[in-house]
């Protein structure tokens, strides 16, 4: 884990440093909201291999040639699993110009995700912030539309993976629950209005 946060380290100081040189024709940071939309297609409730869809909302700060964002979500697993979440993402990106309205820009980092509240069949967790926190580690590209001086629309879509889940959790009826014993990958889209 350590030498995977070191290469992304440095991956965010030699495109900082990169662009920096190249002087970047006029493209400039932004801040904004928007809607995020995740799958996560090999996920795993108590040993049984399930999919896990939640959707939220974020925030965003654009600094050119890193971005970072926070957000709040929700979502199910079949119904069975429903839970809310807090997400902390941190990515590198290299935006490029291809018209005087659109930019395309690559990305690549890493998300931090922690159940804030969660029910299995109902029944709540034992501690009221379930101990269920997941790394994702996230590539992809987005766009960004200028919709006049002030305000840009923005795409992103992004394939992750995500190392099993650390931690266990009890419910209040003293059952066990195992969440995300295994490794898994699944795709993120966000659409969001910049400032």
């Amino acid at each position: 884990m350590k030498k995977v946060l070191f290469c992304f380290f440095i991956f965010f100081m030699v495109i900082n440093i990169w662009g920096q040189d190249e002087g970047r024709r006029e493209i400039r940071g932004s801040a904004g909201f928007g809607f995020r939309f995740s799958g996560d297609f090999h996920a795993s409730v108590n040993y049984q291999n399930t999919a896990i869809f939640d959707t939220g909302l974020y925030a965003y700060g654009d600094f050119i040639f890193i971005e970072l964002l926070c957000g709040m979500f929700f979502g199910t697993a079949q119904g069975k699993l429903n839970y809310l979440g807090a997400e902390l993402g941190l990515y590198g990106k290299y935006p490029f110009g291809v018209t005087e309205k659109i930019n395309i820009f690559p990305l690549l980092g890493f998300e931090f995700h922690s159940a804030l509240y969660a029910r299995y069949f109902g029944v709540q967790f034992r501690k009221r912030e379930p101990d269920w926190k997941q790394f994702w580690f996230k590539t992809g590209a987005g766009l960004d539309y200028k919709i006049n001086d002030s305000l840009n629309l923005r795409f992103e879509a992004l394939y992750g993976i995500r190392p099993k889940s650390i931690g266990g959790n009890i419910l209040e009826n003293g059952a066990d629950i195992v969440i995300n014993d295994k490794t898994g990958h699944g795709l993120t889209f966000r659409i969001a209005i910049g400032f």
